[in-house]
Parts: structure tokens; C-alpha cells; sequence
């Protein structure tokens, strides 16, 4: 099969479209010159029309570009660009997920996704059991999101490539397009696994920067891996049992379809294993130790910036077969994600903005929920928050609409008696059921334009799934963080 296990670069040389950079920086103006509506301010204004041409550029422009611009803007609204950027881009948040992507960018190159990919296809047991293959593969994919969704889809296509060519069916089959989708599901939610990589390290320092204070990490890991594990056996049983996929050819698959060579494992991708599985358990110990030990101090000091850059620091000095695992300058050149890192930025400016007194915004929003809300149970705030969530994620970046309905929540729990962590986390999984349109997530974007996906299969498993889990997290969901947290 195919190798693809690196990144694939951001299209170089495409020109952004100039009409629509143009209308994002109108709407981010001219909607902050409307006459405010108390209790909105003139400032609370600027930051609405800062947020609608957030939603509108990264829907039609870019991600990177639309969030400088925002920077910039709410840097001009506040009368003080400088703090403004300083909160966004020298926060070790930021600094924290350039390590966090260059240690990924080497996982990359030693090819160890390589390696756990084919280790998960290559157990006995799933052969002959076509559901729990396609359920393993599944499940590999949101695992390895965490180092990369668009490389780890690319991955895994071609193995499911491989199953359908072995066994004599076409990789449009109703099959081919089900696991095709699932991709996009798994790695949409498996980005949450864990609150120090990816999209969970995103989430719980949002969480930070608002509470302040971070979600507790194992509770975190308790809550969240069950929840996303769940929502795939959700995804094959509605393939199994509702949309009726054939799987009969699949029962012939045996091992072949393996990559041998990459269960290999060399003293390179070992270090890389080693190095990345003692940086996760320290950071997760660092919310279960006594506060009273040294070591815990020492790694809340540290915090996520401080260890990966010991790990980044190690990578590049010792040497291996003669040679370092990286060179700072390739892995910060090929392995940062600059869009990523950028958005990542502009979450904490924009929440405090959102959240501040100064702009009225959530005073407003508090005097229309608070009358509709009165007397009703939590559950129909959190109902309405996860509902809102998951419609708008698939119109919008998903990390941008937590960022705009979580600071809602936290202003509505003083009167309605809301587990604020809970919701966080229930919010978090239904703003990443992106799957939709194609517009709703890079990978669902890449997903529609796989030639052998049809999209009205996608636009119908899509509506079905987004329908189903929404029900999934309101119910069992909501039950199980309650009871976490």
C-alpha cells in the first residue's frame, strides 16, 4: 500500500480569494459602527462584528489569516494592540503547542503512526469479525488524530484501500464510503482523547483562561475516552443496523493487507514512544499528585511548555544510528501548524473580550436566556448550549463556537445551578461532531473531496449521525460527566 505519513503541506502559492478577505474586514468594521442596543457598548459592538468576520473569513478565506486579522482588530478595539498580541502570542499556551507539534512533527518522521496503524490491523482476532475490523480501524484513527487528522486519514484510507481491493469489492461499495466517513468522525472526535495534545490541550486551557483554573486532567481522561469511544460503536452500529452496509466479502480478509516492514520497531521510534508516553503520564500526574509534594509543584511549573521543550531539547541533541530524531529548524519549518497555533491564539483575547463587562455582551444575552430559563431544569440549558453547539460547528471552526457559547454558559450558571466542568466537556464533543459539510472542519473538507465518497452518502450519514449523537450526549452523555464531575 501507499505510504503517506507525513503532514500534507498547506497549498503553497494559491492566492487567497480577495473579495472575501475584503468582506471579512468590512463585516469586523462596519457591524462594530452599528448603534449598540443596551446594555451592548460601542466596544461590545466591535467585538460582535470582530466575531461575525471571524466566522465569515474561516468559512471562505483562511484560518491563519482570518485569525491575525481578528488579533489585530480586537487589538485596535481594545485601544492597545500591544496587550492585546502580548495576551495571544506570548502566552506559554502558545509557546506550550509549538513544542507539542514539533515532538509530533518527529512521531511523524520515525514513522511510528506507521507502526501502531498496522499493529492494530494486524491482531487475529479481527479477522473473520469484518464489524470489529472496521470498529478497530476506527478507533486506531481517533487515536492517532492526536499526532495528526489529515496524515492519519490519508493512513488509514490506504488500508482501507487495501481491505476492499483484497477482497474483490470496489472502494466506492457502501463499505469503502462508511469507513471513508468514519474517518472524518473518529478523527473529529478522537482529537479530544487527552487534555495535553491537540484540540483537549486547546479546550482545557480555553477552560483555564475563563474559570481560572484547568480541568482536572484525569478527571478529564475519565470523562472524555469513554464518551468518544462510545460515539464510534454509535457510528458501526448505525452502519450495521440502520443504513444496512454489506460486509459479507470482508469476512475473507486476512493479514496480508499488513504492512510488515512497519511493525518493526528501530531504536529511533522507541526513544519517540518513550518520550512521548512518559511526557503525557507526567502531565496527568501532575493533577493527581498531593499538592504538597515537590514533584508536583515542579511539573505545575513546568506546565505543558517546560516539558515538551525538554523533550524537543533531548530530540534534537542525542544521537541515534548518528544522527539526531530531529533539527529544530525542519521540525519547526515542516511540524508547526501555524493555523492551529495562531487559533489557539486568538481564543483567550477573544474570551476575555466576549466575557468582559466593558462589552455587555453576555449581560444580554443573560436578560433574554434568564426569563426563558427560569424555573426550567439545567438539563434544558445544557440541551439548548449542545444543540446550538453542533449546528453551528458544521457552519463554523469548532474551537471558535466553544468560545463563544462556553463564556454564555459560565455567565448563566450563577442562576441556574449548572456543573460548569460538565458542560465544558459535553459542549467540547458536540462542537466536534463536524461532519456535515464540507465546510465545517479541514478533515471534513478533505473527506467530501475523496473521489470515492459520494456526497449525498455523506450529506445522509452525516444528518443521520449529527441527529443520533446529538440525542447520545444529551442523554447517556450528560449522565456520565454529571457523575464524573
Amino acid at each position: 500500500m501507499d505510504k503517506r505519513t507525513s503532514t500534507p503541506a498547506a497549498p503553497g502559492g494559491k492566492a487567497l480569494p480577495l473579495l472575501h478577505c475584503v468582506i471579512t474586514v468590512a463585516l469586523m468594521i462596519l457591524v462594530g459602527l452599528i448603534p449598540p442596543i443596551a446594555p451592548i457598548t460601542p466596544y461590545g459592538m466591535k467585538i460582535i462584528g470582530i466575531l461575525v468576520g471571524i466566522v465569515y473569513g474561516m468559512s471562505t478565506v483562511d484560518v491563519l489569516w482570518t485569525a491575525i486579522c481578528a488579533i489585530l482588530g480586537m487589538g485596535l478595539a481594545a485601544g492597545n494592540v500591544v496587550s492585546v498580541v502580548s495576551a495571544a502570542l506570548g502566552s506559554t499556551l502558545v509557546w506550550g503547542i509549538i513544542m507539542v507539534l514539533i515532538i509530533l512533527y518527529a512521531m511523524q518522521t520515525e514513522h511510528v503512526t506507521d507502526f501502531f496503524a498496522n499493529w492494530i490491523i494486524s491482531r487475529k482476532v479481527l479477522q473473520g469479525r469484518p464489524w470489529l475490523f472496521s470498529f478497530a480501524i476506527l478507533v486506531g484513527i481517533s487515536i492517532l488524530a492526536m499526532v495528526s487528522p489529515i496524515a492519519t486519514m490519508l493512513l488509514f484510507w490506504d488500508i482501507i484501500y487495501a481491505a476492499c481491493d483484497q477482497v474483490g469489492i470496489e472502494r466506492n461499495s457502501p463499505w469503502g464510503q462508511c469507513m471513508i466517513f468514519g474517518s472524518c468522525f473518529a478523527a473529529g472526535s478522537g482529537i479530544l482523547y487527552l487534555p495535553v495534545i491537540a484540540n483537549g490541550m486547546v479546550v482545557n486551557n480555553m477552560y483555564l483562561g475563563m474559570m481560572g483554573e484547568p480541568i482536572n486532567a484525569m478527571k478529564y481522561v475519565a470523562a472524555m475516552i469513554p464518551l468518544v469511544l462510545l460515539g464510534i460503536v454509535i457510528y458501526v452500529l448505525l452502519c450495521k443496523f440502520v443504513l444496512r452496509i454489506d460486509v459479507s466479502a470482508l469476512k475473507n480478509l486476512d493479514g496480508s493487507i499488513v504492512n510488515k516492514d512497519a511493525l518493526k520497531v528501530n531504536s529511533r521510534q522507541l526513544m519517540v514512544m518513550i518520550s512521548v508516553v512518559a511526557l503525557v503520564v507526567i502531565l496527568l500526574a501532575g493533577s493527581v499528585l498531593p499538592s504538597s509534594w515537590a514533584v508536583t509543584g515542579f511539573i505545575k511549573n513546568m506546565d505543558l511548555f517546560g516539558l515538551g521543550a525538554i523533550v524537543v531539547l533531548l530530540f534534537a541533541v542525542v544521537k541515534i544510528d548518528g544522527r539526531p530524531i530531529i533539527t529544530i529548524q525542519e521540525a519547526a519549518s515542516k511540524g508547526i501548524i501555524w493555523s492551529m497555533v495562531v487559533m489557539t491564539a486568538l481564543i483567550a483575547p477573544l474570551g476575555s473580550a466576549l466575557t468582559s463587562p466593558d462589552a455587555g455582551i453576555t449581560e444580554l444575552i443573560s436578560s433574554f436566556l434568564a426569563p426563558v430559563l427560569e424555573g426550567k431544569p439545567a438539563w434544558i440549558l445544557v440541551a439548548v448550549v449542545c444543540v446550538v453547539g453542533v449546528l453551528l460547528t458544521n457552519l463554523a471552526q469548532n474551537l471558535v463556537i466553544m468560545s463563544v457559547i462556553l463564556p454564555i454558559v459560565i455567565a448563566m450558571s450563577a442562576t441556574m445551578n449548572i456543573n460548569i466542568t460538565a458542560v465544558a466537556i459535553l459542549l467540547a464533543i458536540s462542537t466536534h461532531y463536524a461532519f456535515v459539510l464540507p465546510s465545517a472542519c479541514p478533515a471534513a473538507g478533505m473527506m467530501f473531496s475523496n473521489p470515492y465518497l459520494k456526497p449525498t452518502f455523506a450529506y445522509k450519514t452525516g444528518l443521520l449521525c449529527m441527529v443520533v449523537c446529538t440525542i447520545f450526549v444529551l442523554t447517556l452523555g450528560y449522565f456520565w460527566v454529571n457523575l464524573i464531575f
